[in-house]
């Protein structure tokens, strides 16, 4: 007796869980990316949000969203990314001084102003990390660090 009456509650409750869960599916996370270590407040950053290896973390078109933001007088910036589905992503994070949309590089390649990768990868001595170092997986809105490196 006890049992068919427990029975009859978890199934009512299952019932009602799934009538409102339909009802009004929550919306997709944001993403703020927390970027620290600007060596001055001149420019802009910007930040690129990739969720695949495709093109990461140079070609601007593959990215999913793509932010620019000032610099706080802090020497500090927050990209925020809007509505991002849940799913593993990476960012690409750079210091643009003299403001021409450009992470600007020497003769050699190699990048004269200031970058960053979420997870703090580490670029190798001629290239970026790859995707797989800076992945990070997004559940829930979020807030990850990005730490800028100078040459």
């Amino acid at each position: 007796m006890q049992i068919r009456f427990l029975t009859r509650i978890f199934l009512s409750a299952g019932l009602l869980a799934g009538a409102t869960a339909g009802a009004d599916p929550a919306p997709d996370p944001s993403l703020e990316v927390e970027v620290t270590g600007a060596h001055n407040a001149r420019g802009r950053i910007g930040c690129l949000l990739f969720q695949s290896e495709k093109g990461f973390p140079k070609d601007a078109g593959r990215a999913r969203q793509r932010v620019w933001v000032v610099i706080d007088p802090g020497k500090s910036a927050i990209c925020q990314f809007r509505s991002v589905p849940v799913g593993d992503y990476a960012v690409a994070v750079m210091h643009d001084e003299n403001g021409n949309g450009e992470l600007d590089s020497n003769w050699v390649g190699a990048p004269t102003e200031g970058y960053g990768f979420s997870n703090n990868a580490k670029a190798g001595t001629f290239s970026p990390p790859p995707f797989d170092k800076a992945r990070l997986h997004l559940a829930t809105s979020a807030r990850w660090p990005v730490q800028l490196v100078y040459p």
